[in-house]
């Protein structure tokens, strides 16, 4: 771990800024906050590793970055994970600690049994794909400190931020609000609470909250809430990632903003790039509300063929590519592997995605999202977008949320909604999508599955369809 690649390298420039203020309350300094951390943990002969079950409150806080400023490894877990899981992972990962509600635990047993924990490792964060599974994300200091400094750098960030940290410690984006903003100096507003509740929105409005971040969902979330019609003066930057938000969505809300002095600034990233990998400035978001535009600073983009050669011809699809210095060190799916070095140069992040002349990307689905229907490659990405779109444009048929899984000869589309006829909208996928009604399956859900993260499950979808029993929403506010 070097110093200056640490998030307190510069705190001593705001010792007397606020750097953490609760909605129950607490406040502390930077000095503060430093002196908190320093108290936590006893020396180590050896590095440690400590597992976190977060909470957004001050004291997870504290813990995660008393485990990084005293050069242990942190695995941060959500506040609702279940015993069975937790129990998985300590046998599986054997961390020497365990913070859980409010209470640091020695985990003595076989130490000297332990594998080495490589000295550059600094987080394990569990993938969007993973859940149910051990697998985790390594990350390193440089990998926490270099997407800090990046989102620092193109949002434009000063210790006069105070931006509302709701979204899960544990859930990548939200632990990159919370790190961008501790790297500046700035003032972390904490929440556990939901959209839904009125203190979250009277923390906001009472602590001058100058940013929100969100998911697609909380979008929709706030469009329900008729938050454009709220009198929040000091917010003054929104932004959004954790999934594609359609289309007209972005270009109502970056008129909206623009409309009234506000930047609606849309990003792409992956836990593996320890967060983010490219955002779309501000100003060109109504130009180009398709695009996730260009590289976050430091990293570069570029787009490969099946064969692994560079794409340079705009507007063709390809593998998108990322290379930065916030690229994770691996994947770890047990003790044994937190001793592996840096095994990832380069990311490949799944999605197919284009560029067009103005050097914007732009997503067109993603490279295991695709079925063959009667021998025709189908993106299911691009199926659900048109169908949201087509849907959305006749309300006739009720359908408000729309989700797309499936396997070869069978298209599987979940929706929810009021009034909806299963056999109506079966009939008008297969016409609008120009197939056989045969190869369509329509489910009506009360509600679509979403991931603790808010982006639609996938995996317990597809899950509903092959067991024919309906999931249940799993992920909160």
């Amino acid at each position: 771990m070097i110093a200056s690649q640490t998030l307190d390298a510069n705190w001593s420039q705001f010792h007397s800024n606020v750097a953490v203020i609760s909605a129950e309350g607490e406040r502390l300094t930077y000095q503060q906050l430093a002196g908190e951390t320093d108290a936590i943990f006893p020396p180590m002969e050896r590095k440690e590793l400590v597992l976190l079950v977060t909470d957004n409150s001050p004291a997870s806080l504290i813990v995660y970055l008393a485990a990084l400023r005293t050069g242990r490894a942190v695995m941060l877990q959500p506040a609702t994970v279940v015993a069975d899981r937790l129990d998985d992972l300590i046998t599986c990962y054997q961390p020497d600690w365990l913070w859980r509600a409010g209470k640091l635990i020695s985990l003595p047993s076989n130490v000297a049994g332990r594998l080495p924990v490589h000295p550059e490792l600094a987080v394990l964060l569990s993938t969007s794909g993973s859940t149910g599974s051990p697998k985790q994300v390594r990350l390193s200091y440089t990998n926490i400190h270099a997407n800090a400094r990046s989102i620092a750098s193109y949002l434009q960030l000063t210790p006069h931020e105070r931006p509302l940290a709701h979204l899960p410690m544990s859930y990548s984006y939200g632990l990159s609000v919370i790190n961008s903003h501790l790297l500046v100096g700035a003032t972390v507003l904490l929440t556990a609470d939901s959209m839904m509740e009125r203190r979250f929105w009277q923390f906001c409005r009472e602590q001058q909250a100058t940013s929100l971040s969100g998911v697609p969902y909380h979008y929709e979330m706030l469009e329900r809430l008729r938050f454009q019609r709220m009198d929040l003066p000091a917010l003054t930057t929104l932004t959004q990632a954790g999934g594609r938000l359609a289309t007209d969505k972005v270009q109502a809300w970056a008129e909206w903003s623009r409309n009234n002095g506000k930047y609606f600034i849309p990003m792409y990233g992956q836990t593996e790039a320890t967060a983010r990998i490219s955002y779309l400035p501000a100003e060109r978001v109504l130009e180009y509300p398709q695009c996730i535009g260009i590289a976050i600073p430091d990293g570069q983009l570029q787009l490969q063929d099946e064969d692994g050669a560079e794409i340079t011809a705009v507007d063709q699809p390809g593998e998108l590519i990322y290379q930065g210095p916030n690229v994770m060190m691996g994947y770890a799916n047990s003790r044994d592997d937190l001793m592996r070095g840096n095994e990832t140069p380069a990311l490949s992040t799944g999605d197919i995605a284009c560029r067009n002349s103005r050097g914007l990307y732009y997503i067109v689905g993603r490279k295991k999202r695709f079925i063959k229907l009667f021998g025709v490659r189908t993106s299911l990405d691009e199926v659900e977008q048109r169908l949201r779109q087509q849907w959305a444009a006749t309300n006739t048929l009720g359908v408000e949320h729309v989700a797309c899984c499936g396997q070869d000869q069978q298209l599987c589309i979940a929706v929810a909604g009021k009034g909806i006829a299963a056999n109506v909208l079966q009939l008008s996928a297969s016409q609008y999508l120009g197939i056989h009604p045969s190869v369509v399956q329509v489910k009506v859900l009360d509600e679509l599955p979403v991931t603790e993260a808010g982006k639609i499950n996938y995996v317990l979808l597809q899950s509903c369809f092959d067991s024919d029993d309906a999931p249940s929403r799993s992920a909160p506010l």
